[in-house]
């Protein structure tokens, strides 16, 4: 799974947005875009385009709802995160699909305006546990009470253990009152 490096808000250009995809690509700042090119019964296709002077295809990307897609933008120093975006909800719509995406992140892009060719980007998708950037706050502490959900990964597991244990019991305590 891809870490979301840490930014500083400075950096952010729209933090926790979202968008409707339909027929019309959707346009960002900085010369991005990103377009719904086709779907499925359970996903969808988009597309991300550099718009800056001309027209570059980025990449596509399948996505299923709850599916977190990353553009970063590689440099000199490495790589870095541009656009985020979690495919919230799709819908039917007249025969015409429509997506809604949440969790919708631009980043600054440091090198705006200096585009050599589709090599320039990588696409990553994947179902990210918290698609949000780091910097924003976990939420208030619990009181000690919370379970979490790893705790107990298998319910089913506990209670076989625990019948077959009273199973145990019922039978050791038969056989200890015939003799």
């Amino acid at each position: 799974m891809a870490a979301i490096e840490e930014r500083s808000l400075s950096d952010t250009i729209i933090s926790d947005g979202y968008i409707i995809l339909r027929d019309e690509p959707h346009n960002f700042q900085q010369g991005y875009a990103v377009s719904l090119k086709g779907f499925g019964a359970d996903n969808v296709l988009i597309e991300f385009i550099c718009i800056y002077s001309t027209p570059t295809t980025i990449g596509s990307v399948v996505l299923k709802e709850g599916e977190t897609v990353q553009c970063y933008r590689r440099n000199s120093e490495g790589t870095d995160l541009i656009l985020m975006m979690t495919l919230d909800k799709m819908y039917l719509n007249n025969s015409r699909m429509i997506a809604g995406f949440s969790h919708v992140y631009q980043l600054n892009d440091a090198n705006f305006g200096n585009y050599s060719g589709s090599g320039d980007w990588t696409l990553y998708s994947d179902f990210l546990d918290n698609p949000t950037l780091p910097e924003q706050p976990d939420g208030p502490p619990g009181n000690g009470t919370d379970i979490e959900q790893d705790s107990v990964s298998e319910p089913l597991y506990i209670i076989l253990l625990i019948g077959a244990a009273a199973f145990a019991v019922i039978v050791i305590a038969f056989f200890s009152r015939r003799r």
